[in-house]
């Protein structure tokens, strides 16, 4: 296609005039009126019409279609060209891919939104796997209790400690305390792993 034209000019009007259009009304001879621009310019500026608007609008879907066509994103990992514009799903794949997580305070499963397959994780802490942590693991308990246990002898005497002696009560060897949680400060999220 030829390039578009890009010299349009405007009308300009004779400043020593009045600098409004004129129009003389014609009387023509079947019992209608006409009307001719009477109107004096300094320059005269240049129609345009249908054929310059569908001409631009050619030109613009013409390079739209080459952008779509022509264009592209480097993928990272594969190191070769993407498709333009990705699709949702390669969107999707880029952002959260299989194995990631998702927070938020609104309780709707991102599949209702962005796609993929998740399942919800609930009351659950989150800690950085490494050493002492395997990815993928659970662990630790949301109550504990404290065991101790008391070593006696046979025959403990003495001026500073217990003593036992045969026939006496045996003290239990075993104490528990009561269920307690160790929880620290903390703000609850929903969260969610994409499985698919």
């Amino acid at each position: 296609m030829a390039d578009l034209k890009t010299n349009y000019k405007d009308d300009v009007l004779d400043t020593s005039k009045n600098e409004k259009r004129k129009f003389r009304m014609i009387q023509n001879d079947d019992g209608t009126v006409s009307f001719d621009d009477a109107t004096e310019y300094t320059q005269q500026g240049d129609a345009f019409g249908a054929a310059d608007i569908n001409a631009t609008n050619a030109k613009i879907n013409e390079q739209s279609q080459s952008l779509v066509k022509h264009s592209h994103t480097w993928d990272s990992i594969t190191g070769k060209p993407s498709a333009f514009p990705p699709s949702s799903s390669d969107l999707l794949n880029k952002i959260y891919p299989v194995g990631s997580i998702y927070m938020s305070i609104n309780n709707v499963s991102p599949q209702a939104f962005i796609g993929g397959t998740w399942e919800q994780i609930k009351n659950r802490w989150l800690v950085g796997a490494g050493d002492e942590y395997a990815v993928g693991t659970y662990g630790g308990n949301a109550v504990h209790s404290h065991t101790q246990r008391m070593i006696f002898t046979a025959n403990y005497a003495g001026n500073n400690g217990l003593m036992y002696t045969a026939g006496g009560t045996t003290p239990t060897d075993v104490i528990y305390t009561g269920e307690t949680r160790s929880v620290p400060p903390y703000y609850a999220v929903y969260m969610w792993k994409r499985i698919a």
